[in-house]
């Protein structure tokens, strides 16, 4: 028969090391999507026109309504990388404040006309 003590200990190692995986998970699937947001930011110029952009960094995660005085009107869109770095990341980094990276892209009228990308 095996002690308790082995047992309890033999638990908590598989849940450690479960835990740990998780973790590496998790941070691995953002800096792909990290990687992929900046590589595809590089390739984004001005004037573009929005099917070119959609094409390139893939649909939006959000876009907004933008009112200009002098040019009409246009549109933000935001592409954020991962939008929840998962349960074990939470507690690490301030999501709720602060998502992890965000790409920014302006339209007035047919083209691109600002980009910006945020840590």
């Amino acid at each position: 028969m095996i002690p308790k003590k082995k047992v309890l200990l033999g638990v908590l190692g598989v849940l450690l090391i479960g835990l740990t995986l998780e973790l590496l998970r998790e941070h691995n699937v953002y800096q792909n999507d990290r990687r992929r947001l900046n590589a595809a930011f590089q390739q984004l110029k001005y004037g573009m026109p929005r099917e070119e952009v959609i094409q390139i960094m893939g649909s939006p995660n959000h876009k907004d309504d933008l009112t200009l005085l002098a040019s009409g009107s246009g549109e933000i869109w935001y592409w954020k990388a991962t939008e929840d770095p998962g349960f074990l990341w939470r507690p690490f980094v301030l999501t709720h404040q602060t998502p992890l990276l965000v790409v920014k892209v302006w339209f007035v009228g047919e083209g691109l006309v600002h980009r910006d990308i945020r840590n």
